[in-house]
Formats: structure tokens, sequence, C-alpha cells
């Protein structure tokens, strides 16, 4: 007997519909999207959108597991991949998607009261804020946030990462604007903040979301300041080996 039945999809794809879509500041837009069932995730995983005709249509999931999964989206016409996330929901705001992906996220941070660097670059900060919320949930350990960008208004959830530094007492958020200078000059004003705030960092784990230019050249200069390089965490080191 001939089974006619259509295939059973993997238990993380899922449809997402559309729930609100609005601007964050620069060409950054927040799109919120509820599941039609839930999917677990872990604070700082991606997920894979599932267009017609599209591959590797990956974003970070912007906060920490709820009832609905966010994401920002960088709308500059040189991002194809937001490009074509946004013209699918022009035509349809249902979209289908592989949810919970990667291997950098909350889960491979020490379970332990030591303390969590957190660095990001542009809409990085998607990573950072799930990581974030999910920290602030279920522990007191200190958490220091660092966003890079070139103006400041491309920090456009400063206002959120500022209120986090400002109602708990274990978190510090330092905004780095740095128009001139590059990642690769081994120079960059953010690994000199980081250096004068926190000197030795033999007790921190890093999570670090940015370029592939940014990550390397904040991983050197982290493990040369005493980072453990097995407690630095990013999506870049398999998207993009070194």
């Amino acid at each position: 007997m001939t089974d006619t039945s259509s295939p059973v999809a993997p238990a993380n794809v899922v449809n997402l519909t559309l729930k609100l879509r609005r601007p964050l500041g620069g060409r950054v837009e927040q799109l919120l999207f509820l599941p039609e069932r839930a999917v677990p995730y872990q604070a700082g995983q991606y997920l894979e959108l599932l267009l017609p005709n599209q591959q590797g249509l990956y974003f970070t999931i912007a906060n920490a597991p709820s009832a609905d999964l966010e994401l920002h989206v960088e709308a500059g016409p040189e991002n194809a991949g937001a490009q074509a996330l946004l013209s699918q929901i022009d035509r349809e705001t249902t979209i289908p998607a592989r949810v919970g992906e990667g291997d950098c996220h909350v889960g491979r941070l020490p379970n332990d009261d030591s303390p969590v660097l957190l660095l990001a670059s542009g809409t990085g900060f998607s990573q950072i804020k799930a990581v974030t919320e999910a920290l602030l949930q279920r522990s007191t350990r200190p958490i220091h946030i660092y966003w890079a960008a070139r103006t400041a208004s491309a920090l456009y959830m400063a206002d959120l990462a500022q209120h986090w530094a400002d109602t708990h007492e274990q978190v510090h958020f330092t905004a780095v604007i740095s128009e001139r200078q590059t990642w690769n000059s081994g120079k960059h004003h953010l690994h000199a903040c980081i250096r004068e705030d926190l000197g030795d960092l033999q007790a921190y784990s890093v999570i670090c979301c940015g370029s592939p230019d940014m990550v390397y050249a904040s991983l050197d200069y982290l493990t040369a300041c005493g980072l453990d390089e097995a407690r630095f965490f990013s999506d870049m080191l398999v998207f993009a080996p070194r």
C-alpha cells in the first residue's frame, strides 16, 4: 500500500504570523511574529526563514523565550536578506521558519556567578538583548554590555540598554561611537574601553555579535587581555571560520 500522506515538518519548523512592524531608529525595523505553536529555543539563538527560492536567510531572535519572536532588521538596500524578508511580508504576513538554530546562546555560559561580557556592533545588539533578558531572569551575575557603532543614531535601542543599567545594579552599559577606526587596525576604541574598564579578563565569558572582522579582532584582543578562548562565543566562528 502506497503512503500518500504529506511529509511531517521538523519539530522546529513553524509558521510565523506578523504581529507588529515598527521603526527603531536609523534603518532598523522591529518585527514581532506570533508562532502558530510554541517552539523551544535558547536566548541568543537564531531562526532561518524558509522563503521560496531563498536560502540562508538567518536572523537572530531578539528576545528571550516568550510567546512572540522578535527580529531586528536593518533595511538598507545592500542587505539582500532583509530586503527579501520585507518584500515577503509586504505580500504575505505568514512566513515559515526553522527556529532555535545556533550554538552561541545563554546556555553555553558557565553555570555560576562569573561575569559576562556582551559585545555587539550594529544589529548584533539583537543577540545581546535576548541574552541579557534571559540572564536578568535567572541570576545576579555581573553583565557588561558594550555596543559599538559609527554614529549615535545607529544605537537604536540605547535607551533600553541604559534602562537595564539604571535599574539593575549588576548591569553596566557602554556605548562606543567610533567613526574613523576600522576593526582590522588593532586599535578600535571598543577594545580600549574594555581594557580601561575591566583590565584582566581571566574570569569573564564573552558573547560577541558583529561582522567577521569585528568578531576576530575582538577575539584576538580579548585573549591577549587574559580571556580564555574557550569562553568566547560567537556565531561567526561557525559562519565565517578563520
